[in-house]
C-alpha cells in the first residue's frame, strides 16, 4: 500500500530552505545547543566522530531552515552496515543465521540518520514552534536524494528514542518507513545516600554475587582523570582488545577520536582507570553534563577481569562516583550494554525506522 502523503502540499515543503555540508562545524554551536536543548551528545561529540576519521563512515549534516529560522539538523552517515546489530531478540538471531548463508544479503550500503557514537538518534528539531509534520517530509526528500547520490540501498533513522518516536515516527510510517526494535536505553536513576544503601536495594543473590566480586578487587587501584588522561597507548590498545571480542559489529574508533572528545570536550570527559599494581588493566570513559552520567566506552583485560570481576568494581564505582558528586542519572551506552546487562536498570524502549532507497 503506497502512504497518503495527500497532506504534503508542493507549496507548503517549498517554504522551507535545506542545506548541508560534511562537518558539524557547518552549523554554530549555539544552534547545537538550542536545538538539541544543551544534550551532552551534541556538537562536540559530532564534531570529534567527524576529525576522529572511523574508516568506512562518511558524515553529513542536514540543515532546515524555514523563513530563516533553522529549525532542524540532521545528522547522518553512511556506511556498510550489518543489520541485525541494531536489532534484538528473535529477530536479531533469525537475521543472524541467514547473513551466515547470505552474507552479502544482509551487508548493505546504509544512509543512517543519527551517529554511530550517540547513544540515540539527535535528530535535533526546535521545540520553540509547534512540530511540523512536513518539516519531516523535507527532510526525507532531501535524504533520498543524498541516498542516490551515495548508492545507498537503505534509509534508516536509527536508534530513536521512545519520545521522539510518539512525536515523529508516525510520520515517516506515513512516509514508507518500516519500524524495528532497537536495544533499549539502560538507565538508573540515583536515589540513595550511599553505595552500602545502594547494595541494600538489591535482592539478596545479587548483592551476595556483587560483594563476592568485590572482595576479588582489592588489589585493583582506581584513578579518575578530567579530560584527556594519561597511558592513552594503553587505554586505546584496551579498547581495541574489547572491540574485537564484541559479538555485535560496532564501529571501530580511532585513537584520535578519543583524543578529540577529551580535547573538545576536557570539563564534560572522565577517565577512570583501573590498575593492577602499575599496569593498566581496564579503563572507563564517561561523559557527564548537568546532573547525567553516560557511561560511553570500557575495555578491560579478560584476564585480570576473569580473576578480578573488573566489570562489576567499575559498575559499583560508577555508582558510588555518582553518589559522591551529585549526579541523578546513569545511563549505559550501547558500547557497554554487554558488560553491564547483569546489572540493574530501567530500560528504556528505543526504535530503528527504515525503508528502500
Amino acid at each position: 500500500m503506497q502512504p497518503d502523503l495527500s497532506h504534503y502540499q508542493p507549496d507548503t515543503l517549498a517554504a522551507f530552505e535545506v542545506e548541508t555540508g560534511f562537518s558539524a562545524a557547518k552549523f554554530l554551536e549555539e544552534n547545537w545547543k538550542a536545538l538539541l536543548q544543551d544534550d551532552i551528545e551534541g556538537y562536540r561529540l559530532h564534531l570529534a566522530f567527524d576529525t576522529g576519521h572511523t574508516p568506512g563512515f562518511k558524515t553529513g549534516y542536514i540543515g532546515i531552515r524555514k523563513n530563516q529560522v533553522l529549525l532542524c539538523i540532521a545528522p547522518y552517515f553512511v556506511t556498510q552496515y550489518a543489520l541485525e546489530s541494531s536489532l534484538k531478540g528473535t529477530m536479531q538471531n533469525i537475521l543472524t543465521q541467514v547473513k551466515e548463508q547470505l552474507p552479502s544479503l544482509m551487508t548493505i550500503k546504509m544512509l543512517c540518520v543519527g551517529s554511530p557514537v550517540t547513544d540515540s538518534c539527535k535528530l535535533a528539531i526546535s521545540r520553540e514552534y509547534p512540530f511540523d509534520p512536513a518539516l519531516i517530509q523535507v527532510l526525507n526528500r532531501t535524504l533520498a536524494t543524498i541516498a542516490k547520490k551515495e548508492n545507498a540501498t537503505l534509509i534508516a533513522f536509527k536508534d530513536v528514542k521512545d519520545a521522539d518516536y510518539q512525536l515523529y515516527g508516525p510520520v515517516l510510517k506515513d512516509l514508507g518507513y518500516n519500524a524495528l526494535p532497537s536495544m533499549p536505553l539502560a538507565i538508573n536513576k540515583i536515589t540513595h545516600g550511599s553505595v552500602q544503601d545502594y547494595l541494600a536495594s538489591l535482592s539478596t543473590k545479587l548483592r551476595t554475587d556483587i560483594e563476592q566480586k568485590l572482595s576479588a578487587a582489592r588489589d585493583i587501584r582506581i584513578e579518575e582523570h578530567q579530560g584527556i588522561p594519561p597511558h592513552l597507548d594503553d587505554i586505546y590498545n584496551l579498547y581495541l582488545e574489547s572491540h574485537a571480542g564484541q559479538q555485535a559489529q560496532s564501529e571501530l574508533l580511532t585513537k584520535k577520536f578519543f583524543e578529540y572528545v577529551a580535547g573538545l570536550m576536557p570539563e564534560q570527559t572522565r577517565f577512570v582507570l583501573y590498575f593492577k599494581q602499575n599496569t593498566l588493566v581496564a579503563f572507563n570513559l564517561l561523559l557527564h553534563h548537568q546532573g547525567v552520567v553516560l557511561d560511553k566506552y570500557i575495555g578491560i583485560n579478560p584476564a585480570a577481569n576473569a580473576q578480578h570481576h573488573i566489570d562489576c568494581l567499575s559498575w559499583i564505582h560508577n555508582i558510588e562516583m555518582c553518589i559522591r558528586d551529585g549526579f541523578h542519572t546513569y545511563q549505559s551506552s550501547r558500547e557497554v550494554y554487554h558488560t553491564r546487562n547483569t546489572m540493574p536498570a530501567k530500560l528504556h524502549d528505543a526504535h530503528t525506522l527504515l525503508k528502500l532507497a
